[in-house]
């Protein structure tokens, strides 16, 4: 009975010094330093490895190393490129290019062998072609087989051509269209011609005919409202009782309601009003709550239409959820506004903005609501949109407020009332904000509203976010977008770098994964010392830094690697009283994410810089927790409306004795599960 634990012992013991010698039989087949370039870092790409240094470069290193389990690798999202990405980027920047360019451009176009991506790279191309190419295109156009393609093609044509040739070629779309088998197919490239092309009357009467026989066909009701509504527009008077016809034999509610909102726009008024009060009752039998708040939204925004005020508000208000009420009724504050009905919009708007107290979220609810009604009184949006500036007083130019800004500067913008000061807050706001995606989206939002001088910043912030996105298709469409609001100075050069972006070849990414990585990074700082690879990590850094390049950033794992090894190169205490502070500028200001993201980074350094470092990823992780604590207390009071009465007997409740007992008040359940317990 004694004899078992002993022989337990032994077998794990000779197990623990075979694994510990199979490690440095595995670490003696390679360089010391390849393997602390391949361990340290969260993850290498080829191209960077080449730029920083790695030492003894060689594929065949990586093909060794896996076949030990060191190394894993991923082709990079420049692999999924389709073989015509490059003519396609091209193509969006036609209209900037040489007439030589566009003529190479419609070659390669020529050559794709996908037919419906030759098909939308041409439609956009003929946008930019002189007229000495477009005989050539109509011919590429011509030699499309798939009915769907070729009309889009012709389409494309169609836009650039004179008015008599265009009607002839959307005449011959038309005819095209009708070709194809699949009623869904059909149904939306026939709407696709009547959204882009120029139909005469007899085209016109043909469109109906065709996009109405498609609805027999249809297996579902949801095609036949979405096809019902979008095609409305284009009937002919007798079609119009057809399709109205077809309306009201939807069983579904909100696909009924989805058709008839756009049938009635061809209607008289009674007559439109009569058939949209009889749905209001369907909204609550509705199944799916998106779906009842797109019927409520739908129906009161149409009947706000019409100036029927008390139905659309009837309409909004049948919504329980109190966002998608709110919602609604913004949608009809803005059709009553733009049907000239101000009194009845104000009433609607005063619904909206007795919701929550100051907040993002209640600064981007009420621009929101002055953009709607400026389209109909821009006094009253401007009215709303000075009440959304005085809410965004308070807020700080952190990441956490810059969609709200954004939203007021717009706001403010589009109703004619000065914005510099807001504009101005909403650009200090993005530049805080870490992710370039996601700065460069809210830039991109601003260029179009912003007075110089602020645009031309906005711009140039802009171009730089682009700049820095990590994943190379994000960013040339991120400069493509550029393009347009560039000075001719900076697009010659966005342009080549977009281009040599797109042209380029695949590229992959490798690591080394866990738990490989703790045992060889434990073995190499055994057998040569922790100095090592603090050495080692800071020529990594060293190389990674040298090789950012604006038109080729560093992605951000690596960069922010980097970043704190090159901190801690001199002294690892360094490093961790460093991390430790941008973990709480960043807590501060609400950017979670980045902070998490720093944090995962510390964690990787933590046996190279110590333990110390390790205490500061420790607290930064509480630090993200409590942050995330208070966004859902936070959540929880956005629709809070403050009564003094209340909040008063609350504090009452608090100070008083321990014989006073409240549970209904919002709380973690564990929280007052202990507290009853401990009573």
């Amino acid at each position: 009975m004694t004899e078992a634990p002993a022989s337990h012992e032994t077998m794990e013991l000779a197990l623990r010094r075979y694994q510990e010698e199979s490690r440095r039989e595995r670490t003696k087949r390679f360089r010391p330093d390849m393997l602390a370039w391949l361990a340290l870092p969260p993850q290498w790409t080829s191209r960077l490895a080449q730029q920083a240094g790695f030492p003894g470069w060689d594929p065949a290193f990586l093909d060794a190393a896996a076949n030990e389990g060191l190394c894993a690798r991923s082709e990079a999202s420049a692999g999924d490129r389709p073989p015509w990405y490059a003519a396609e980027i091209g193509a969006r920047l036609a209209a900037y290019l040489p007439a030589a360019s566009n003529a190479e451009l419609l070659d390669e176009v020529a050559a794709i062998d996908d037919q419906h991506a030759r098909a939308r790279i041409l439609a956009t191309l003929t946008g930019s072609l002189p007229p000495s190419l477009l005989p050539p295109a109509a011919q590429i156009a011509d030699s499309l087989q798939d009915p769907a393609a070729r009309t889009r093609a012709l389409l494309g044509l169609s836009a650039v051509e004179p008015p008599a040739e265009a009607e002839m070629t959307a005449r011959r779309a038309l005819s095209v269209a009708e070709q194809l088998e699949d009623p869904g197919d059909r149904a939306e490239t026939l709407l696709l011609i009547a959204d882009q092309a120029r139909l005469d009357d007899r085209a016109r009467q043909e469109f109906g005919q065709a996009v109405l026989a498609t609805l027999p066909e249809m297996a579902y009701e949801s095609e036949r409202s979405s096809v019902l509504a979008r095609a409305a527009p284009y009937l002919t008077e007798q079609q119009v009782r057809q399709a109205l016809e077809a309306s009201l034999t939807l069983r579904a509610a909100e696909c009924r309601i989805e058709a008839l909102a756009g049938v009635t726009e061809r209607l008289s008024r009674a007559e439109g009003v009569r058939l949209l009060e009889n749905e209001i009752a369907a909204i609550p039998i509705i199944h799916t709550e998106f779906g009842r708040g797109r019927a409520a939204r739908t129906l009161a925004r149409r009947l706000a239409d019409y100036g029927a005020a008390d139905l659309a508000t009837s309409a909004a208000l049948t919504l329980a959820d109190e966002g998608a009420r709110e919602t609604a009724l913004q949608a009809v504050a803005g059709s009553l506004a733009s049907a000239g009905d101000p009194g009845q919009a104000a009433e609607a708007t005063a619904t909206v903005v007795a919701y929550g107290a100051d907040s993002p979220d209640v600064v981007i609810s009420l621009s929101t609501l002055a953009l709607r009604l400026a389209s109909g009184d821009r006094s009253m949006g401007a009215e709303i949109a000075e009440r959304a500036q005085l809410a965004a007083s308070a807020l700080a130019s952190s990441p956490a407020n810059a969609t709200a800004l954004v939203s007021l500067a717009t706001a403010l913008v589009r109703t004619d009332t000065e914005a510099t000061d807001v504009a101005d807050r909403a650009l200090q706001a993005i530049a805080r904000i870490s992710g370039a995606d996601d700065r460069y989206q809210l830039y991109r939002r601003l260029l179009t509203v912003l007075p110089e001088p602020l645009r031309s910043r906005a711009v140039g912030q802009a171009l730089a976010a682009a700049q820095s996105i990590t994943n190379p298709s994000d960013r040339i469409d991120a400069l493509v977008d550029l393009a347009p609001h560039l000075p001719p100075e900076q697009l010659e050069t966005v342009i080549k770098d977009a281009r040599s972006l797109a042209e380029r070849g695949t590229d992959f990414s490798f690591w080394m994964p866990e738990p490989a990585r703790t045992e060889i990074l434990n073995e190499l700082a055994l057998r040569h010392g922790a100095k090592f690879l603090q050495e080692q990590a800071g020529r990594i850094a060293e190389g990674v830094r040298g090789a950012d390049r604006p038109n080729d950033p560093v992605p951000p794992a690596m960069a922010r690697w980097a970043e704190l090894a090159s901190h801690g190169a001199v002294d690892p205490a360094q490093a961790a009283t460093w991390l430790d502070r941008r973990l709480a500028s960043l807590t501060e200001v609400g950017e979670s994410g980045q902070a998490l993201a720093w944090a995962e980074t510390g964690k990787l350094l933590v046996p190279v810089l110590g333990q110390e470092l390790d205490s500061v990823v420790s607290v930064g992780l509480r630090r993200v927790e409590l942050l995330y604590r208070r966004s859902l207390d936070l959540g929880h009071l956005r629709w809070f409306l403050p009564r003094q009465e209340q909040i008063e007997e609350f504090w009452r409740l608090l100070d008083g004795d321990d014989d006073t007992w409240a549970v209904h008040y919002l709380g973690r359940e564990a929280w007052a599960r202990r507290c009853c317990c401990a009573r």
